[in-house]
């Protein structure tokens, strides 16, 4: 049995833009064992990932390796694998060296495609070898048990990608009016200002993923912006709604069956700079609403 680990540290949306390279090294390697070493937050993921292990990516002192006095004993349990594949390091020649020490039979890949055209996830995919090419969603089969409520997230990893907060309440008013059914407000400490300074004082401000898993548990459908928890709601296989203005929905949109992008496709988008105008964040919400109610209507 071929024994992989996967190096990776990148951010949430980031990682479970990964998922479809680990199914299609599982797939290539049917007997394989897959273990992937990530940032410690993303643990609870990997009670819905039955194609690979997880360990705290901190356990392993992968900062050493960036050391010009590197010891290798330090990190001699990477040598138990066959193949490490790092998403870590690939610019850094003094790791690239250090790892190979430990283990020649690494293999690095550049974390970020620099074409703005292709998707990650197959930028990911076409990083690597593959004797066997298929397509897969980054989506599970996630077990919702209720349509109790649907979900808004208003922030992202950057300011720039937010649309603007009064929006999304009025956007929250008129779908709770039309549809009956209540929202729900979630973020992490980066939206906690919202809570203090009472501009959304409901909001569920989460410092793990096992509660959002649980809400995701009686989710109809979900509403955010280019986010990592956006990316999450889909990999949870909830109808997901994602609002795209300076990043560019052609490399980033959630990769699943009910991912739904919103953007407005203006020539000066992808920038990831901060401008005055924001047109490219500017909806009309009137036919937000609608394209959200035609999708409730046609899954009820």
């Amino acid at each position: 049995m071929k024994k992989f680990l996967i190096l990776n540290s990148s951010a949430l949306g980031d990682f479970v833009t990964l998922i479809p390279f680990i199914r299609l090294l599982k797939y290539n390697f049917q007997d394989s064992e897959i273990t992937v070493a990530t940032r410690g937050y993303y643990a609870p993921l990997f009670n819905y990932i039955n194609f690979a292990k997880f360990i705290d990516i901190a356990s392993i002192k992968i900062h050493l390796l960036f050391s010009e006095n590197f010891n290798s004993d330090d990190c001699a349990d990477l040598r138990i694998y066959d193949e490490i594949i790092s998403f870590i390091g690939a610019d850094a020649a003094i790791f690239k060296k250090n790892l190979k020490d430990i283990n020649p039979n690494s293999f690095f890949i550049f974390p970020y495609s620099r074409n703005s055209i292709q998707h990650q996830s197959l930028y990911l995919i076409s990083s690597y070898p593959f004797r066997y090419k298929k397509f897969f969603y980054s989506d599970i089969n996630f077990d919702i048990f209720s349509n109790k409520h649907f979900i808004i997230h208003p922030g992202s990893g950057s300011k720039y990608k937010n649309i603007d907060i009064y929006f999304l309440i009025e956007l929250k008013d008129k779908l709770e009016k039309s549809l009956k059914i209540e929202g729900v407000w979630v973020g992490g400490e980066t939206e906690s200002y919202l809570k203090y300074d009472k501009i959304i004082p409901d909001i569920n401000i989460f410092d793990n993923l096992n509660p959002l898993f649980e809400l995701f548990k009686e989710c109809f459908f979900y509403i955010g912006n280019d986010s990592g928890v956006s990316h999450l709601a889909n990999f949870c296989n909830i109808h997901s709604f994602t609002f795209f203005g300076p990043t560019s929905p052609n490399q980033w949109a959630p990769l699943g069956r009910k991912s739904y992008i919103f953007s407005n496709f203006l020539k000066c988008s992808p920038c990831n700079k901060d401008c005055k105008t924001q047109e490219c964040l500017n909806f009309d919400l009137n036919k937000v609403v609608n394209r959200i109610e035609q999708e409730f209507y046609s899954c009820s």
